[in-house]
């Protein structure tokens, strides 16, 4: 790889955070009524722009363009993330909720035992380091649940898995 090691945040640099609430787990069907619960991820959602910006500043490629950027971007930002934690979902911001973002997951609320992976702050720091991001991290509705079960829940760790609905 041909990212840059010394371009990243120190542990030692990353300011203290209070984690959001999080939401209730998710119920699959929409026959619940009002029960139903989306898809949610915690992490960080980075524009298009910002990815090209990450590249910049960690993998610089002078004379590649914004759209290769990205993809540079989003090839090494899961290789630098821990391992059996590499996920990353398409959500929409409510602060921006015409533009697509892509989240790098440290959570969702699928299953409880994947809602605690968003307490764990060893495993919150290693992502904020990995994104060069000082933030907290923020729950997202997930943008397409169908698109989503493949990229989320198969941690690219070796041969993604494709978990069903």
């Amino acid at each position: 790889s041909d990212v840059l090691r010394d371009s990243f945040l120190k542990l030692e640099d990353l300011p203290p955070i209070e984690l959001p609430s999080p939401p209730p787990l998710y119920t699959r069907r929409r026959d619940v009524g009002d029960q139903h619960v989306p898809l949610q991820v915690l992490g960080w959602a980075k524009k298009m722009e910002e990815l090209s910006d990450w590249t910049d500043k960690h993998c610089p490629r002078p004379n590649s363009s914004e759209n290769n950027k990205r993809i540079v971007a989003l090839r090494n930002i899961p290789a630098e993330l821990p391992e059996g934690h590499r996920r990353h979902a398409p959500v929409r911001d409510p602060a921006e909720p015409r533009r697509l973002k892509w989240c790098f997951a440290v959570a969702t609320n699928k299953t409880q035992e994947d809602m605690d992976r968003g307490k764990d702050m060893a495993l919150i720091d290693a992502f904020r380091v990995a994104l060069d991001c000082k933030t907290a991290p923020q729950w997202y509705r997930v943008y397409n649940v169908q698109y989503v079960w493949f990229q989320l829940f198969s941690v690219q760790s070796t041969v993604p898995q494709l978990y069903r609905v």
